[in-house]
């Protein structure tokens, strides 16, 4: 595999399988399954394969397994995540024979090369302020379930995007999800404005690859370099830790160029992903 091909499949597994298995640990109605002959998240509605690890990797026995899983499964929806699926390459003529469909592309992957700089930001401790180019007033922290702040982290993520979350059960799976994640080796990082906060950053090293999971900054604190300073301290997190180079993906045109204008210029192909729908009989 070369080394572009390897960073997108250690993509897949940290932001495509990491998001939706720890997102299921928090559901009563989503099951992880371990396999073989598939890695899977199996639900009433859905199953999703995240990859094939059968102990025979061959053409034969991975069009066998699919064939198995889709009989068994006619009542459901099931996925595949291609991007990372296995060494046994998915043939395109055997998933369509059983009526699976290319679905349409997510979100580009971005990579940004990391070089260090002379004058490297100390990276934030637990709860400690760093002196960083932030607005007056402003800190930036790293926090763990166990700090006084970490209820913050969950609000700012719901705030920004799940507003649509009335009775606070996807918040519930999502802290459930960000501790056990963190639990992992992810880092969460906030920028503090006296007891509020004001945005966050979250970074994932626990598939080989120095992953920017997410970010996001509440409306009256945007333009005033907070993103770049929290990306200043990860990129030198990140060297320090021996990457080489950075990778996330944003989704909408407004979070692609702020992530082009700060260096995430190199695109990786969009993962692949199937879908077989439910059939009426």
């Amino acid at each position: 595999m070369d080394q572009r091909s390897l960073l997108l499949s250690r993509y897949v597994q940290a932001a495509h399988w990491d998001e939706a298995l720890s997102m299921s640990i928090g559901s009563s109605t989503s099951d992880i399954v371990s396999g073989p002959p598939f890695l899977a998240i199996d639900s009433p509605k859905s199953l999703t394969l995240l990859t094939f690890n059968d102990p025979h990797q061959t053409d034969a026995a991975l069009e066998q397994a699919l064939g198995q899983v889709v009989s068994a499964n006619r009542n459901k929806r099931i996925v595949i995540e291609a991007g990372a699926f296995g060494p046994v390459a998915l043939d395109a003529q055997v998933l369509l024979r059983l009526g699976f469909a290319q679905a349409k592309e997510g979100a580009t992957p971005r990579v940004k090369a990391l070089t260090a700089t002379a004058a490297a930001p100390q990276t934030p401790s637990d709860a400690e302020a760093v002196s960083l180019a932030l607005p007056e007033g402003l800190r930036l922290i790293r926090v763990f379930p166990t700090s006084p702040e970490w209820g913050h982290r969950i609000d700012i993520e719901r705030i920004l995007f799940y507003a649509f979350d009335k009775d606070g059960s996807y918040c519930t799976r999502l802290k459930i999800a960000l501790e056990d994640m963190c639990a992992k080796g992810d880092e969460n990082y906030l920028t503090m404005d006296g007891d509020s906060v004001a945005g966050y950053m979250t970074m994932r090293y626990g598939r080989d690859v120095a992953y920017l999971q997410g970010a996001g900054v509440l409306e009256q604190y945007r333009k005033k370099g907070i993103t770049r300073a929290m990306l200043n301290v990860c990129v030198q997190d990140a060297i320090a830790k021996g990457f080489d180079s950075m990778v996330t993906a944003g989704w909408g045109e407004q979070a692609e160029r702020a992530w082009i204008a700060m260096g995430f210029t190199l695109e990786l192909p969009v993962p692949k992903v199937y879908r077989r729908e439910v059939q009426q009989i």
